[in-house]
């Protein structure tokens, strides 16, 4: 009988270390003001519910007085953090910058594609967006969405799927459907990318597109820079104070 209890207390000890070890029933921490952690949230689309992991960060000012309320924006990460590593997130952009003890004015949440060869769902993108806004203090008017390549195309998608959500758009050498430009002239948008990047001619084709539709655009070209031109974007102050000067009017 003692044999049985020890070997039962034995299993039980196990069973509860594992669970607690167990990366994928780990439960999600509460996001804290300075503080950039992983989060997950559940969305709904076309009926059918998926998780979306992504690193949450709070600004150290951030309060639930809705008077105070704070800018989103959204980062979304290029094909090669795609998977199942939330960390891989951190290898570029605004959740690099945290990590190296940077702070910002805004809500910035990171999520993850699971899946480079799908890239990012433009539904799903605004449904995340829906959620967050409801979850915490936001200012519906200043909604922005930033992403390099594969996530610079996910930017333009937001903006296709929605075309009246964000304050500014900044996708940085990703690519765009110029069918669906006009739909990119309610925020303003900022597109970046190298001179020697593959991608250059569809960056300009998509820049005239939406000017030609009438919308507030512009591009810049770092010249003899490759794909790779995020870091002079997001390593720039200046981006984040314009950044928050923008607003949509209602």
């Amino acid at each position: 009988m003692v044999h049985q209890l020890r070997n039962y207390t034995l299993h039980l000890f196990c069973a509860i270390i594992a669970f607690t070890l167990c990366p994928h029933i780990a439960e999600a921490t509460d996001a804290e003001p300075g503080k950039q952690v992983q989060q997950s949230t559940t969305i709904v689309t076309d009926g059918e519910k998926s998780s979306i992991p992504h690193w949450t960060y709070l600004p150290k000012s951030y309060s639930n007085d809705t008077k105070q309320a704070v800018p989103l924006l959204l980062f979304l990460h290029g094909a090669g953090e795609s998977g199942d590593n939330l960390k891989q997130v951190l290898q570029w952009g605004p959740p690099k910058r945290i990590v190296e003890g940077k702070h910002y004015p805004l809500v910035i949440v990171s999520p993850q594609c699971p899946d480079r060869k799908i890239g990012w769902n433009g539904k799903q993108l605004v449904m995340l967006i829906d959620e967050l806004v409801g979850k915490y203090n936001i200012d519906r008017r200043r909604i922005y969405c930033t992403g390099l390549s594969m996530g610079g195309a996910g930017t333009f998608k937001i903006m296709e799927t929605a075309p009246r959500l964000l304050a500014t758009a900044v996708p940085i050498c990703g690519r765009g459907n110029i069918e669906n430009a006009r739909k990119m002239t309610h925020q303003s948008v900022r597109i970046y990318v190298g001179s020697e990047d593959g991608v250059l001619q569809a960056n300009q084709q998509i820049t005239a597109a939406i000017k030609k539709a009438g919308g507030d655009v512009a591009l810049t070209v770092y010249d003899g820079v490759g794909h790779v031109c995020w870091p002079a974007v997001y390593e720039d102050p200046k981006f984040y104070q314009w950044l928050l000067t923008q607003k949509r009017d209602h």
